[in-house]
This record gives C-alpha cells, structure tokens and sequence, in this order.
C-alpha cells in the first residue's frame, strides 16, 4: 500500500507599502497550535481468523506557521510642545515555533505646521532599542512559542510645534523566519491561527500594532495632536465633626477635611502649584492627612507637599509632565481644625 503526498508551499513576498485596511475580521487567537516539527505517526492493523497485518508506519510533521499580535496602549494623544510621550504596547508571538521579529517604526503622516519630524525611541525592557527622526528598521526581537515582549515606542515632539499639530506613528513586526503562511487563517477544527498576522495589508506578512483589536474596531496608527492643558479644579469640605463630642457640625473643636479635585484634560502641564489659604480661624495639625492621589500612568508625575503652617498656606507642587497622555485627575487632602 503507497501513497503519493504532494506539499505546495507558497511564500509570499514583502510588500511595503502605508495603506491602512484590515484584510480579515478580528477574531480570538488560538494559542494551541501544534508546534513546529512534531511528528504525527500512525499506523493501521487488519486481522482475521488465521492472519494478521500490519500496513507501514506513516509520520507526518508539522510545519512552520507564524503568527503574532500587537497590542497598543491608546491610538490618540493630546501633547504639549517639547514634551514626551510615550505609548506601551506588547507584542506576543502566536506561532507554533521561536520566531525573531523584525520591528519597524513609520512616521510619515504628519501635519504641514508641526515643526518635525519629531524624535522617537523604540525601548524594550526599559533598554532603547533604536531611536530615530524618519521611517526606520529598529532591529529584531526573538520570541519564543505563545511569549510576549512590552515594547514602548517614546516620542518627543518639537519645542516649536503649535497647537492643533501633529503626527501619526505605526509599527510593525516582520516574522523572519521562513512559514507556511502569510497571513492568519481558520483551521478544520474552527480555530483561528497565526492572531493578526497579515490583517495590515500595509506590509504583508507582518504583525501591526493594533488598538482596540478586541472590539473589531482596529486602529493602527497612534496620533499625537499638540495642545495645551486643560485644568479644572473643585474643592469640597467633609467630615465637620468633633468627635470628642460627637457633634456633627463647624463647631469649635471640630474637623474639617478639605478636598480639592484636579483635573488635566488637555496637553501636558509643567511646574504646577496648588495652593489652599485657610482662615486664621483654622489651626492646621501637622499629624493630620495631608496628602495626594490620582492618576494614572503614564504622565502623572509627582505631587509634592510643601506646606507653609505659618503663613496659613497648605500647597502641592508637580514638576512634571502632568497630562497630555488622556485625562488625568489628582485628589489632594488636608484636615484642619477650627480653633
């Protein structure tokens, strides 16, 4: 018993290229291919009364698939001009052997008025990986079957760039290694293999970074737009209480936490001071809360007490950058007790 197995491989070549349009639908990724090279081995046995056969042993091995998905962070920011920003992203491998990734950063769209290009550095674990102006290769990346890698790219925007400017940011990763397909597909079994390989026809063969890839609303780009912060502030009062007492109320004796809400909805703020002047009917008592919270990471930066009892001032100073990555909001506290 012989059988002729046929086996057709079709490499598809590179195609670079800035067009941005999902090929295939957003889907889960499988993650439990099988790997690379294992052998698949079976054999058949027919019996009878007085006999008793055994056809030859067939194996079969797995071939190559790559396969990836890019997360991004966000796919718009507000910024303000000279400050940095930067945007997390994990890359993960989801093909069935190590793969080495080649990276790509592209900046091409831009606004006429930015006073660019603006500056950028791909970092991974903290270390740059590459840095550039322009549209640039950053290096490889190597990663082994279902492992991811965080990869930030920062950007700097120019110190001249006026209000409303921008530039638009995209990355790819290139699966080096030779593979069956180009692109991810959906197996016998109804799984999804390879994640989002191929589904940004602007470069075949690659992973892009995506935003939103869950929803079905790919977004591939990243937008930096300058504009300058947008500050609110409020400020409440909570817990008049004397609780020796247990009045409730601005009796004499009693404790009022102050609270004032601060909200950046704009670009990046620097050199931010808050400043509360409390009446001199008010004593401050060092050991009660004094303190700020908020935000999220990135570009919230660090608020610092510096209170001045004796003037009756109590104060938060943040050096910066605060805001320009999406809203961020800082509660500051302090108690004070009426004389």
């Amino acid at each position: 018993m012989s059988r002729d197995d046929r086996l057709k491989i079709v490499i598809g070549t590179l195609i670079i290229g800035l067009f941005l349009f999902p090929v295939v639908s957003s889907a889960q990724w499988y993650t439990g291919a099988a790997p690379f090279n294992t052998t698949l081995s079976n054999y058949a046995i027919i019996t009878g009364a007085n006999f008793s056969l055994q056809a030859d042993n067939t194996k079969t091995n797995v071939l190559k698939i790559g396969g990836g998905a890019w997360i991004s962070w966000d796919d718009i920011a507000s910024a303000g001009a000279g400050s940095i920003q930067s945007n997390d992203t994990t890359l993960t491998n989801l093909g069935n052997d190590t793969f080495a990734f080649a990276i790509w950063v592209t900046n091409s769209l831009r606004s006429a008025n930015n006073a660019g290009p603006w500056s950028w550095a791909v970092l991974t674990n903290s270390s740059i990986m590459a840095s550039g102006t322009s549209n640039q290769y950053c290096g490889l990346l190597r990663l082994q079957r279902n492992a991811n890698k965080r990869v930030v790219l920062r950007v700097t925007t120019s110190g001249l760039a006026p209000d409303t400017s921008w530039e638009e940011w995209s990355m790819v990763a290139i699966p080096t290694n030779i593979h069956q397909n180009t692109a991810s597909y959906v197996g016998d079994n109804g799984n999804t293999y390879g994640g989002r390989l191929g589904t940004y026809v602007g470069v075949a063969n690659s992973v892009a970074w995506t935003y939103d890839a869950d929803a079905g609303n790919d977004k591939y780009t990243w937008r930096i737009t300058i504009s300058g912060p947008d500050i609110r502030i409020a400020k409440t009062i909570r817990g008049i209480k004397a609780q020796a007492a247990g009045i409730v109320g601005a009796i004499p004796g009693a404790t009022i936490t102050n609270i004032i809400y601060v909200t950046n909805l704009g670009g990046q703020a620097n050199t931010v001071l808050v400043k509360d002047f409390y009446n001199t009917n008010y004593v401050v008592q060092g050991a009660f809360l004094e303190e700020a919270s908020g935000g999220t990471s990135p570009n919230v930066g660090t608020w610092t007490k510096s209170s001045n009892y004796a003037a009756r001032v109590v104060q938060w100073s943040n050096a910066g950058p605060w805001g320009g990555g999406g809203t961020r909001w800082t509660t500051l506290r302090f108690n004070v007790v009426i004389k």
